[in-house]
């Protein structure tokens, strides 16, 4: 059953809940991270290339039929923050947004 709208506003008045990379409040729409952190999110664009850089790393290492990356890496960053808030236990709904457009599994496999 979802939770009304009127009943979700009233919990996060007291209990907001909070982008993991900025703590700031998600507004209505957002489910799991703000807006503005997810277009900042150095995004790689590895899904469309099938001889990327990445890819390149495990030619002739390892069978592979295709490999991507989310958003590149680097410290600090926010993507630093939003991987380590992923690994974290209860944090799992946060990867339903690191999933490619026109792919059914997200990044941890679920």
């Amino acid at each position: 059953m979802k939770t009304p709208p009127f009943l979700k506003d009233f919990i996060d008045l007291f209990f907001p809940r909070l982008c993991p990379v900025c703590q700031r409040a998600l507004n209505r729409n957002e489910e799991n991270i703000c807006t503005t952190c997810l277009h900042r999110l150095p995004r790689t664009g590895y899904h469309l290339d099938p001889l990327s850089p990445m890819a390149q790393l495990f030619l002739g290492k390892v069978p592979i039929e295709k490999c991507a990356a989310f958003f590149f890496f680097s410290t600090p960053s926010d993507a630093r923050q939003l991987i380590h808030h992923i690994k974290r236990p209860r944090s799992s709904k946060i990867s339903s947004i690191c999933s490619f457009p026109g792919s059914a599994r997200s990044v941890n496999g679920r």
